[in-house]
């Protein structure tokens, strides 16, 4: 890879970052007894789609690049189901639940038009 694929220059990276300070925002309001449960899958699903991003771009290929990023769409649909869950538990109110869906739904979007460009 070169330079140009460094991932503090990539905006799927600076979105998947946006993201994760979105989900710590939206998964303090869980109750107390989600602390080790679903809040904390929600961020760590959350941490890895940037993580796995960044991981990708030192690959020395773009098959293993476009692996990580697949593998950032997993966490993020794996994220959505969590805050799905979230609003069927009633943890957050629905405009919070609609708001971070469209960031996902979003980054979603970044990352496989990003990974169908790569050559």
């Amino acid at each position: 890879m070169n330079n140009y694929h460094r991932y503090e220059k990539l905006k799927i990276w600076d979105s998947g970052m946006d993201l994760v300070e979105s989900v710590y925002t939206f998964s303090e309001r869980f109750p107390s007894n989600e602390k080790y449960g679903m809040s904390s899958q929600a961020r760590r699903a959350a941490v890895s789609v940037p993580s796995n991003i960044a991981e990708g771009s030192a690959r020395t290929s773009v098959p293993q690049f476009k692996y990580f990023l697949q593998i950032s769409l997993g966490s993020l649909a794996e994220l959505d189901t969590l805050v799905l869950l979230a609003q069927r538990f009633k943890y957050n109110p629905n405009s919070e639940t609609s708001e971070l869906r469209s960031k996902i739904n979003s980054l979603q979007r970044m990352i496989f038009s990003f990974s169908s460009g790569l050559q």
